[in-house]
């Protein structure tokens, strides 16, 4: 899930069923007692950003039992795509993700620092794990 931002889903994800009916359903396979999370990932720097918050509050709305997450990585014809679409659909962010990905895969520590420190604060707020329930890992 990306974010429930449904023009950014459908830019980066048109294939894909939307957000809401993928939370419908986390919400489905919760209520007839499925332990179900939510992978926000990869969280679209910038762009996922201004609806952090409303993810993070479908995802607890849905009753997931966690939220995973990871930043964007992109390298070689798979970021050049990812600029192409930003070139056409989010010109004014390409100077940034350019800086940002030209010679390496992640955005630079510090944002990433930023970035991992507002998923968990708002995971808290909504009480989510940011990690697998341990007996589901067995």
């Amino acid at each position: 899930l990306l974010s429930v931002n449904a023009r950014l889903a459908q830019v980066f994800e048109p294939a894909v069923v939307s957000p809401q009916e993928r939370l419908v359903l986390v919400r489905l396979l919760h209520d007839v007692g499925v332990t179900a999370g939510v992978a926000v990932l990869p969280v679209l720097p910038l762009l996922a950003e201004p609806d952090l918050e409303a993810t993070v509050a479908a995802v607890a709305d849905a009753h997931a039992a966690y939220l995973l997450f990871k930043h964007l990585e992109l390298k070689g014809e798979q970021r050049d795509r990812f600029i192409e679409i930003l070139q056409s659909k989010y010109p004014r962010l390409v100077a940034q993700y350019q800086r940002w990905y030209e010679h390496a895969i992640s955005p630079d520590h510090k944002y990433l620092e930023s970035l991992t420190a507002r998923i968990e604060t708002l995971s808290q707020r909504y009480r989510l794990e940011n990690k697998m329930p341990e007996d589901r890992l067995r």
